[in-house]
């Protein structure tokens, strides 16, 4: 059996095979694993934390047009220009929105029950857009109903 060099321990496993070892070659390796295991910890936080910045992005990016869609139809419905199908249905007034919206409606729910998946994409664009039309209408803004939306997910996520 050789004699271990000062300063290192020495260890025997289980097939009674020894093995010397410095402490000190001990301590840094384990010093760095967990230097390791920080820095993965670290990037992998970090990287949840650039998910959710992008998430927010995307979830202002769709706000920021529907908010933008309903400044347009608001400008419609003040100067209402010739030939604008938009200013013929304020013109029409909000009995006339409501029923292209209960007509918009019905088309989604045959799509969903029928249609293909695009076909079912554009009717639903089309009852958002009456939707938002008439809330111009009905002087509500989107920005109220937003608000309400979020105030019900709140309540109920707690």
């Amino acid at each position: 059996m050789e004699n271990p060099a000062p300063g290192t321990w020495s260890l025997t496993d289980l097939g009674k095979q020894t093995f010397h070892v410095n402490p000190k070659e001990v301590r840094r390796a384990y010093d760095k694993q967990r230097r390791i295991r920080k820095a993965e910890r670290d990037a992998k936080n970090e990287m949840k934390k650039l998910e959710e910045i992008e998430e927010q992005k995307e979830d202002k990016s769709i706000s920021d047009f529907l908010i933008n869609l309903e400044s347009i139809l608001h400008q419609r419905r003040r100067q209402r220009p010739e030939g604008s199908y938009t200013a013929e249905l304020f013109a029409a007034g909000p009995a006339r929105i409501a029923q292209k919206l209960g007509e918009e409606s019905l088309e989604v729910i045959i799509a969903a029950l029928h249609e293909s998946r695009e076909h079912q994409i554009a009717e639903v664009a089309d009852l958002l857009f009456h939707l938002l039309i008439l809330l111009v209408e009905l002087e509500i803004p989107l920005e109220e109903i937003l608000s309400e939306l979020q105030r019900r997910h709140e309540t109920r996520a707690q």
